[in-house]
């Protein structure tokens, strides 16, 4: 896209849903790294300059004459959005003008949206980087940053990247010592591994080590993506006692860097995470599910059941449940899967008592 005759204010103007802030924010930083946030429509860059009346007159004309490139981020929650469906009349606007060139569609899933024809060019972003996000939009302003041909030839030595975050903490201890579980660790692998696969249920009785068994698999594969641990045991599971995911949502939300009110819905809150987790590959576990359990299986608690019932259908990494009830989630390979995890054979458990006794170890 070559340099328009006229300069606008904007350089690029995001046209977004809530839903995929964090994911945008981070595509728009990493823009404003080459042409600065001053070119840049980002909305909360601009938060005083928006504090008006008649914002959607304001804005509007933002998007429809002093933007050079309208980078529109396609989804389920941008065809349902009041703000970006008065971002989207701009568009088609310019598609009557003819000036479709100052347009780029960002598909983030495959949802349809009213007034785009089947015909329309987009770049799937689903499974790119936000870097490379950023550096397509770039290519479509004529600018192409740090070309391989412009680089020294001796290389310079990049620092290593970092880690993934993962939160832990809210897990229990556990003993390190497994014995007898190379089937279900491999099972576990292979889930993890598939990308079809977005949710398992481990259901055994108390005692017979489904917490150890997740907690030896899942250091195993620290540092391959995002991982958020949380145990509800702490709750009780007796019928009177009052459980609630209200915790776990508290705490999962910031991890997630998702601003949402604290009056905001359960359902709101479910929906955030998992917009957010249909966009970012992280390893979700949630240990001792039961005390949100009624008698039959089915949660009792309505943001969680929401949030698995969400990420059961659509989520790019895995969600790894803990439970003495099964779910009311049923089996249906490769989507959801569950294991069964039976007693330790005789032979097992003298093993492991034998190397308990021996390290001194206590469960």
């Amino acid at each position: 896209m070559t340099q328009p005759a006229k300069s606008k204010r904007f350089r690029v103007a995001l046209s977004f849903p809530g839903e995929h802030r964090p994911r945008v924010e981070a595509i728009a930083s990493a823009l404003a790294g080459t042409l600065g946030r001053e070119k840049i429509l980002y909305d909360r860059w601009y938060a005083p300059e928006f504090a008006r009346p008649d914002l959607d007159i304001y804005l509007t004309e933002l998007y429809h004459d002093q933007s050079d490139l309208i980078a529109v981020f396609l989804s389920k929650e941008y065809d349902e959005k009041e703000w970006c469906g008065l971002e989207w009349r701009q568009v088609r606007d310019l598609l009557k003008q003819k000036q479709q060139d100052r347009l780029m569609y960002l598909r983030i899933d495959e949802a349809a949206i009213r007034g785009l024809p089947s015909i329309d060019g987009y770049l799937p972003i689903r499974d790119m980087s936000d870097p490379d996000v950023a550096a397509a939009i770039l290519s479509r302003l004529g600018i192409h940053p740090n070309p391989i041909a412009d680089q020294a030839a001796v290389p310079h030595p990049q620092p290593p990247a970092p880690n993934p975050r993962s939160f832990t903490s809210k897990l229990p201890l556990v003993n390190p010592t497994l014995i007898g579980r190379d089937p279900q660790l491999a099972f576990l692998d292979q889930a993890w591994s598939t990308p079809a696969t977005n949710f398992v249920q481990i259901i055994a009785a108390g005692g017979t080590g489904k917490t150890a068994l997740v907690d030896k698999w899942f250091r195993r594969h620290l540092g391959e993506a995002p991982l958020f641990g949380w145990s509800f045991y702490s709750q009780g599971t007796s019928p009177d006692r009052q459980t609630s995911s209200d915790p776990f949502f508290a705490e999962f939300l910031p991890w997630l860097h998702l601003d949402i009110p604290p009056t905001a819905s359960v359902y709101a809150k479910a929906d955030a995470v998992a917009a957010r987790l249909r966009d970012e590959r992280v390893l979700l576990i949630l240990d001792g599910v039961e005390p949100l359990q009624d008698s039959t299986g089915a949660l009792r608690d309505s943001a969680l059941k929401a949030l698995l019932q969400e990420l059961d259908t659509a989520n790019r990494g895995l969600v790894v449940c803990t439970t003495r009830i099964r779910l009311d989630i049923p089996d249906d390979e490769p989507r959801a899967r569950s294991l069964d995890l039976d007693n330790l054979t005789p032979e097992q458990g003298a093993e492991y008592s034998r190397h308990r006794g021996s390290t001194g170890i206590t469960c």
